[in-house]
């Protein structure tokens, strides 16, 4: 029998993509009919001549209807041909990782345009996700230099960062708590003033790490200098170059999204995405809390489940806010055995997980009673 470890209190709270349907960011189901209609009528001229790239390629060799097609699905032919170095129906590689290329940069700019207008304009929940925010960069201010809290969050967009940075900025005791990506990033402003994610706690500040495995809509990496650009404004899209270094030496040199596809072949050979992940797993092992908002194991997850799997141990309290839109009391109910049942028998920790799911938005002094 393996000795117990007595921990430090330690809460990891895991954000899936239920997090973010309440903010106006679009879910994954019928993602490119919302692309097919946003850059008819939006976007750049670039970002439309890329869509519409795209859009050929889809017509030559899949169907001619791209609004009633999954997105994964489109992905796992690009993920596979790619990794196999296979042709599809006449379409080269070089063809299909072009393709690849056009749909990732329309999917970032759609959901950083999305995400950035319904933050602008308080759409939505925005009071919910603020009154988190708050609570979250509270704590961890006053927990000072102990590491008590990590945020995961395996969605694309960067609303909610932008909800916790303006907590940050506009409140003067919470000015020196800092995301912390966990890794070497960079930012598009040429003031210096900028501190690298790793460096913020050697320069004695107070770092909330927000860790992304599958990337995000507002980084962009450099395939000549590994450098990771991150921004929350709209120089993503307008400088979408390695400005501060490649561009002075060789010219012009554009970033590459880094954005992992909801697929079950998933290429996380990035060095930033690597750290991330290694991350995320000393993050899970120090927990004595998990707190799942808006995640619901999905299959082709599997290598984040394996990592949950690996390093969640029996002693972990597991909490799960879920959502099901029904006024069917029974229909609730059996939905609640469901949700239980499916982490009590994934992880099978001592004590059985606590389950909501009527959202995580009426249950925020809850979450709060979770923080050690």
């Amino acid at each position: 029998m393996m000795p117990k470890v007595n921990k430090e209190p330690k809460i990891v709270i895991i954000f899936g993509a239920g997090f973010s349907v309440s903010s106006g960011v679009p879910s994954q189901d019928g993602l490119l009919k919302g692309l097919n209609e946003f850059y008819e009528k939006s976007g750049t001229i670039e970002e439309q001549n890329n869509w519409k790239s795209f859009v050929k390629f889809f017509q030559d060799t899949i169907c001619k209807n791209v609004d009633g097609f999954k997105i994964e699905d489109i992905f796992t032919i690009f993920d596979k041909c790619i990794s196999e170095n296979e042709a599809f129906k006449g379409k080269s590689t070089d063809d299909i990782r072009l393709a690849n290329k056009y749909l990732l940069k329309c999917l970032q700019s759609y959901i950083a345009e999305i995400s950035k207008n319904n933050f602008e304009n308080k759409n939505y929940s925005y009071s919910n996700y603020f009154e988190l925010a708050k609570i979250i960069i509270d704590k961890r201010t006053k927990y000072n230099s102990e590491d008590r809290i990590a945020l995961v969050c395996l969605n694309w967009d960067d609303y909610f960062e932008r909800v916790l940075t303006l907590v940050q900025r506009s409140n003067v005791p919470y000015q020196k708590t800092l995301l912390d990506y966990c890794t070497y990033d960079d930012s598009f402003s040429n003031n210096n003033k900028y501190t690298p994610s790793i460096l913020k706690k050697t320069k004695g500040l107070i770092n909330l790490k927000l860790l992304k495995p599958h990337g995000s809509v507002n980084w962009g990496y450099c395939p000549n200098c590994g450098r990771l650009y991150v921004s929350l404004g709209s120089k993503i899209r307008k400088k979408y170059e390695c400005i501060k270094y490649c561009n002075k030496k060789y010219g012009k040199t554009m970033l590459d999204s880094v954005m992992i596809t909801p697929t079950f072949l998933k290429d996380i050979g990035n060095q930033h995405l690597v750290n991330i992940w290694q991350n995320i797993g000393i993050e899970l092992t120090e927990a004595t809390k998990v707190v799942f908002i808006g995640y619901s194991l999905r299959p082709e997850d599997f290598y984040f489940r394996f990592q949950l799997l690996k390093n969640i141990d029996k002693d972990t309290e597991i909490t799960v806010f879920d959502y099901i839109n029904s006024a069917d009391s029974s229909e609730t109910k059996k939905y609640k055995l469901e949700v239980e049942k499916k982490f009590e028998n994934y992880f099978q920790t001592h004590k059985k997980p606590s389950v909501y799911i009527d959202g995580w938005e009426k249950h925020i002094k809850d979450i709060e009673s979770i923080f050690p």
